[in-house]
């Protein structure tokens, strides 16, 4: 059970991608050609455009760096077109069979409506910040007019700029949807305009010599609306200003398509070419900024048109031609450098590349290959967009500043030995990964000259992604969604907790130490581990784990469930007086995975508090040595299955007060000597090995299962053999002695010894006194005359005290010189208390069906009968009897234990005296 997905994680392959900033954003899912981009949100994460589907129509789509590409949908089986997004990307209007739609994940695509009656198409090209308000136009089969729609008002036209012959269309809106800009028709032309509640709309003009313009978008507060103007010569692209008029940015055949929040940048395209406008580098091709200013590689790809921008300017989206030769969607993210490998202050604006101090709209970026370490030095809180190291060596002097990544952090992306170091203060980030990329190496060393760092990392830390990864930490780190260390194949992720503490609060994924590579997560003395949800070392077939506490104060809580050896291989090591306290714990729980924990030295201690399983379905090992201490509270089961292992120089106690700081009474002398385990209930089950100096069941403790034990017992607690409600078997190759405190507790619902009812096979010699206990299974019900052979033994002396049996049935003990033997003397179950008596015989289907260990088979009886019930392979031969004897007329089940049985398809067959036959079908899956 792998622990998560790159969706969960960040979305990433797409999120992080700050440090490589240009990403095209593929096709439509099951498609072939073509997308485009036509808007994108506010906040820069969600694109909106449409593209050619699967099925060959046009279809309006979403992109969100963690879902990636959907399409919304086609009604009608007809084209669809997205055109515009709200702020966070959960709104999105078009065009689509309905008319003008807005779509939300809720409600899908709604048709808006149109303005008059008589009106056959409308059409939406943008919507407000909050997604309340929505533009387009409305048209009949002679005019065409701009809209404005809200929820409450519905679509109310906006008029034109003659007042006339009504053509005019609604483009864009302001982010508080107070303006909105577009095309009308006045006596001078089409021209673009401004419209607001106040002052209607308003003419912008043109472009002097031009005979028609266009408005397409504007800024947030209406101060800058950017479009076009066309006239003999070609198009301009143009930027109004209430102070300025209509300017032109230059370019013969530009086209304006979107403005920053600020009306500082401008994108479009000019003949054909992406570009990018700012006051201070006026109009330059997108691709050369890309390539020249920020570093890019955008090898193969042509930039078309730059059709979206976000709030802050950072963040474009547009379309071209990839590699592959397909129109394809885009989405690229500016960063600003730092430009030499030498130290400096981080508001020093000399030293970036866009020579300005990076602020909340920046992805950032040290890059500047560098062998001896460089300081960037913090005077003041500072915040960024992302952070990303490459082939450098930088360390981070915080001071007493916080540093705030508002999205991503990734070291080792796009290179080589990447390394990052930072000194006091706070660090706060989104997700984050080291070592992205195979090949790659990254480190992240947090309080790294010994003044401590607080760390914060609201999303997920992945650490060894593709590459080699490694993390270190003085201080307190908190990592909010999750802990992966070594997460692809061939990945190596290195935890280090120096001291301080770790934390990783319950989120979406949990921790992975070794998901899918290798990982290793330490903690040495003075560190503290903190990890709530599910903490998984070793987690998918290849992934290899290790938890390490070492040293006195070192200590770690796993306050969720701790798999160590999922479906790979994890290790779990506890040494030189370090604590680990747990909840539930499994150790080798699928099949083919190992699971190994280690105690050892003086001082060394690990308290469980809930299930307790070593080799659930795979292979397990515990070792305890030199004076380490395992502590299973009173209320834990502790279950060494088939391929489970406890070994070392231990001690194991079974009492009521098992995890004593100083044990007193039963059991004291137990503290010398060797590693101590203190539980309450120990399960074990068949393959089991259980390596120990000495067993103690004290007052309270219970041992049970179906495996073997190779050491003498002395019983003053329960022994109870066979699993919870299962019959079963439980070998002592020594001898065993029942106290007067002592009980043995025997369940039965058959005649055959480990199928049909529990016992203790002793080949040593057995010694009985205090309590023998009874039980009927649910379900069964005995005949008179059956026999449980309930202990065995090279010799029997004694007899129990006492004997408690069923409420329904009577049985006789006897004693020879080797056995314990109950015979059933008296039976008073059969249909439930009050139930109706059945009126035909009859067996039922088993539940469940397929099954992989075990089934019930319900029958009924009509009247009193002998009857058997038998299972058989497909060839007839008889494989197992589940019940042979006289039964009253009622209503039974039978359980089946499939666990010896291969794979593959059996009969139940159920027979009476009287004649009656009939089979049922059961499918064993392995």
């Amino acid at each position: 059970m792998r622990l998560l997905s790159l969706t969960l994680l960040f979305g990433l392959t797409t999120t992080i991608l700050h440090a490589q900033s240009f990403q095209g954003l593929g096709l439509l899912p099951g498609a072939s050609s073509g997308t485009l981009a036509t808007g994108i949100s506010a906040d820069g994460s969600t694109v909106v455009g449409w593209g050619v589907n699967s099925e060959g129509q046009t279809e309006a789509f979403r992109w969100t760096a963690g879902g990636g590409m959907v399409g919304l949908g086609t009604p009608g089986g007809l084209s669809s077109y997205a055109e515009g997004v709200s702020a966070d990307g959960s709104v999105v209007v078009g065009l689509s069979s309905v008319g003008a739609f807005r779509w939300t994940e809720a409600g899908g695509m709604e048709g808006l409506g149109f303005i008059h009656s008589g009106d056959t198409f409308s059409r939406s090209f943008d919507v407000s910040d909050d997604g309340n308000v929505v533009v387009g136009q409305s048209a009949d089969t002679v005019r065409v007019e701009a809209f404005r729609w809200t929820a409450a008002g519905g679509m109310e036209g906006l008029g034109d700029l003659d007042g006339e012959r009504i053509q005019s269309t609604a483009f864009g809106i302001s982010a508080d949807g107070s303006v909105i800009v577009g095309q009308g028709r006045s006596a001078s032309g089409r021209e673009a305009f401004r419209w607001t509640a106040a002052g209607g709309m308003e003419a912008l003009g043109m472009l002097p010599a031009d005979t028609m313009a266009w408005a397409l978008d504007v800024s947030a507060d209406g101060s800058v609306i950017v479009g076009n103007s066309f006239g003999a010569g070609g198009s301009e692209a143009f930027r109004w200003t209430e102070a300025g008029g209509m300017q032109g940015l230059g370019g013969a055949g530009s086209l304006a398509s979107s403005v920053s929040a600020d009306g500082t940048v401008v994108v479009g395209t000019n003949s054909g070419t992406a570009f990018i406008w700012t006051e201070e580098g006026g109009m330059r091709a997108l691709s050369t900024v890309l390539e020249e200013d920020y570093g890019l590689d955008l090898t193969g790809w042509t930039l078309t048109s730059a059709t979206g921008l976000s709030a802050d300017g950072s963040v474009i989206t547009g379309f071209g031609r990839s590699p592959g030769g397909t129109a394809e969607a885009w989405r690229v993210v500016l960063s600003t450098r730092w430009l030499d490998p030498v130290s400096g202050f981080f508001n020093e604006p000399f030293r970036w590349s866009l020579d300005d101090i990076p602020g909340e709209q920046h992805s950032i970026r040290f890059d500047a290959p560098s062998l001896d370490p460089y300081t960037v030095t913090f005077v003041q809180d500072q915040t960024t967009r992302s952070l990303a190291v490459d082939e450098s060596t930088v360390e981070l002097d915080l001071g007493s500043a916080t540093y705030s990544v508002l999205e991503d952090l990734s070291v080792g992306a796009g290179g080589n030995g990447a390394h990052l170091f930072t000194s006091g203060g706070a660090l706060a980030t989104g997700p984050s990964a080291i070592a992205r990329a195979a090949g790659e190496a990254g480190s992240l060393i947090v309080g790294d000259t010994g003044t401590p760092t607080t760390l914060s990392v609201d999303g997920a830390l992945v650490v060894g992604w593709g590459g080699t990864g490694s993390f270190g930490l003085t201080g307190t780190a908190t990592i909010e969604s999750g802990l992966v260390v070594g997460f692809e194949e061939e990945s190596t992720g290195i935890v280090s907790v120096h001291s301080g503490v770790l934390q990783v609060p319950e989120g979406v994924l949990g921790t992975a130490v070794g998901d899918a590579g290798t990982g290793t997560l330490t903690v040495e003395g003075g560190g503290l581990l903190s990890v709530f949800g599910t903490l998984t070392v070793g987690s998918e077939p290849t992934g290899n784990g290790l938890l390490a506490l070492t040293g006195e104060g070192a200590s770690g809580t796993t306050h969720g469930p701790l798999v160590v050896g999922d479906q790979g291989t994890g290790g779990l090591d506890v040494t030189e007086g370090a604590t680990l306290f747990s909840t539930d714990v499994v150790l080798g729980r699928e099949q083919g995975s190992l699971g190994t924990a280690l105690l050892e030295g003086a001082g060394s201690r690990w308290e469980i508090t809930g299930a307790f399983d070593v080799g659930l379905d795979g292979a397990a090992l515990v070792t305890l040595l030199s004076g380490s201490v395992l502590c299973l509270h009173d209320d834990v089961i502790w279950n060494i299955g088939t391929q489970g292992v406890l070994g070392g120089d231990v001690t194991i106690s079974l009492l009521t007060e098992n995890c004593p700081d100083l044990l007193q009474g039963d059991g004291a002398a137990l503290r010398s000597g060797g590693s101590q385990v203190f539980a309450s209930t120990l399960m074990l089950f068949p393959g089991a090995t259980l390596e120990a100096e000495a067993l103690v069941l004290g007052e309270g403790g219970t041992l049970g299962g179906d495996g073997a034990l190779a050491l003498p017992i002395t019983n003053a607690g329960t022994l109870a053999p066979g699993g919870i409600d299962t019959a079963g078997v439980f070998a002592l190759t020594d001898a065993y002695t029942q106290a007067s405190e002592g009980a043995l507790e025997i369940e039965f619902r058959g005649a055959a010894p480990g199928a049909g009812h529990d016992q203790l096979a002793v080949t040593g010699d057995a010694v009985l006194g205090g309590l023998l206990r009874l039980q009927r299974l649910e379900g069964y019900t005995p005949m008179v005359g059956e026999a449980y052979t309930l202990l065995t033994a090279a010799s029997v002396t004694g007899t129990f005290d006492t004997v408690e049996e069923p409420p329904d049935v009577a049985l006789d003990v006897s004693y020879t010189a080797t056995e314990v033997i109950a015979t059933v003397t008296a039976v008073t179950v059969g249909s439930e208390p009050g139930g109706a008596l059945p009126n035909t015989f009859a067996l039922h289907a088993a539940y469940p069906n397929p099954f992989t260990s075990q089934a019930v088979v319900p029958f009924e009886m009509a009247e009193a009968d002998h009857m058997r019930l038998a299972v058989y392979d497909l060839l007839g031969r008889e494989l197992a009897v589940l019940v042979d004897g006289w039964r009253a007329a009622g209503q039974y089940q039978a359980l089946l234990d499939g666990r010896g049985l291969p794979s593959g398809t059996y009969l139940v067959r159920m027979t009476t005296g009287d004649g009656f036959t009939q089979s049922r079908r059961v499918l064993v899956l392995r």
